[in-house]
């Protein structure tokens, strides 16, 4: 049985266009001096926040704003795109700069701002923060196909359908001294893979299938693997895999050659499938472990680092999580939901319940799940426990995606009309009440989500179109 319950709280909870009832209302904690949801900053008629480039830097907020649609159906974005700031309870906002479609920080300079103009892969700019200076540019084309290293911006620019070249941007000593222009580290590699890792350099294949090192900042190159047709490498750069080119098949689409991995600390090499197999390997180097997968439910094993012990993934099955090695989450064909202990080759199912996982720890998961009285516009958030308890219900009425406090708090925007505005409340879990918190707010873009990087985790910022309270608005609920 499900376990679910549902309230709806009314009254001196609701948040009408005049602001919250009273100065002392227990859902909120004041912030900014306001005892309820703070408009950040005022929106004109057609305003809206762009879904990237949402910054902090000292005491400043950064942000984009535009107005129009642009010509591609389904952009979240705005046609127009102008970066403005603000201090951190929307005091003193100013105009920075037009036509930048993304804006951010890197620690590689420290209370600088960057901006990549006209297009989301466009110039890169470095724009003033006080928006007293006009942006000067930085690196052409410096938004596309762009990682920034511990000495410079290495770009990838694809030349041919298979081919690209590899340039360099060295950090100039001074942001101010004009376009810092390349230097071309490969002229001709593999478009389908570059790799840079935390020892200053970068792994690139070539066309001829040498797996090649290039060392920061000077570009010295040297061979790491001869007869390479594709490889995974980890940004920490102890360990390497690469696919054999000569025990592989001449055709494309013939069967992949020896899997071999490298430990390029102790300098061993070991073959983890022979030729010929029907695996592809993928590198989790944070959980310290390679996959080895036929097929999305083919099976497989995992291959555990440095000790290379391996266990297998059962056909019909796909690892999920790995919270122990004893501990896993596997997702099955069946459309069941498993925990295994591979340890003890034991199983135990989950739920078979239709939905999309949202999220999961090392106690349970949380799905979204059509209502079982059919499509209504919402979703319900379930938590199933990992221990063979009863699925219980923390939402009745999820918008996708919802947004969760710092202590997992769900809120969300329900009752949506057709320009996307409805009503944001924050949900109890224990009681499933919908306490109300603000009125027409937008809901965020499904791929971006809230605009978190504004506020800290414990605040909630969104949009509100409502004549004279559009704008962009912060909560703070109370702490349960």
């Amino acid at each position: 049985m499900h376990r679910s319950s549902f309230a709806v709280s009314v009254g001196a909870l609701l948040v009408v266009a005049c602001g919250p009832e009273s100065a002392t209302d227990p859902l909120f904690e004041e912030i900014c001096g306001t005892p309820g949801p703070h408009r950040l900053f005022a929106l004109e008629p057609g305003e809206r926040l762009h879904p990237l480039g949402d910054v902090r830097i000292g005491e400043r907020l950064y942000f984009i704003a535009g107005t129009g649609k642009t010509e591609f159906p389904g952009s979240p974005a705005p046609a127009t795109a102008t970066v403005s700031s603000a201090g951190l309870c929307g005091e003193e906002r100013r105009f920075i700069a037009d036509d930048i479609r993304n804006v951010f920080a890197r620690e590689q300079f420290p209370g600088a701002l960057f901006g990549c103009r006209g297009e989301v892969s466009g110039d890169l700019f470095v724009l003033d923060p006080a928006g007293v200076t006009p942006p000067r540019l930085l690196v052409s084309d410096g938004c596309d196909s762009a990682v920034w290293t511990s000495h410079g911006i290495v770009r990838k620019v694809e030349t041919t359908d298979d081919a690209a070249r590899l340039l360099f941007y060295s950090y100039p000593a001074d942001l101010d001294a004009g376009p810092i222009e390349p230097t071309v580290l490969v002229d001709s590699i593999d478009h389908r893979e570059v790799v840079v890792t935390d020892e200053d350099e970068l792994l690139a294949l070539d066309l001829d299938g040498n797996l090649l090192q290039i060392d920061l900042p000077d570009g010295e190159l040297s061979v790491v693997q001869a007869a390479v047709t594709r490889f995974n490498a980890g940004v920490d750069g102890r360990y390497l895999i690469w696919e054999d080119r000569l025990t592989g098949s001449d055709d494309p689409e013939g069967p992949p050659g020896d899997l071999v991995l490298r430990d390029r600390r102790s300098g061993i090499d070991t073959v983890l499938a022979e030729a010929p197999h029907a695996f592809a390997a993928r590198l989790y180097e944070y959980e310290e472990r390679v996959e080895l997968s036929a097929g999305r439910f083919a099976g497989g094993r995992t291959v555990a680092l440095p000790s290379l012990t391996e266990t297998e993934i059962p056909a019909g099955r796909r690892l999920v999580s790995l919270f122990s090695e004893d501990r896993w989450l596997m997702e099955g064909e069946d459309g069941g939901w498993y925990i295994r202990n591979p340890v003890a080759g034991t199983e135990t199912l989950v739920t078979r319940d239709p939905g999309s996982l949202y999220s999961r720890g090392s106690d349970g998961m949380l799905m979204l799940r059509e209502p079982a009285s059919g499509p209504d516009g919402h979703l319900e958030l379930w938590h199933y426990p990992f221990d063979g308890g009863e699925p219980e219900l923390r939402a009745a009425r999820i918008t996708a995606p919802p947004g969760r406090l710092g202590d997992g708090r769900t809120y969300t925007v329900v009752d949506a009309d057709a320009e996307g505005l409805g009503e944001l409340v924050l949900v109890d879990p224990l009681t499933l009440a919908e306490h109300r918190l603000d009125d027409r707010v937008h809901l965020p873009h499904p791929l971006f989500g809230w605009f978190s990087p504004l506020v800290d985790r414990d605040t909630i910022a969104y949009q509100i179109f409502d004549g004279e309270r559009s704008g962009v608005w912060i909560a703070r609920p109370a702490a349960e």
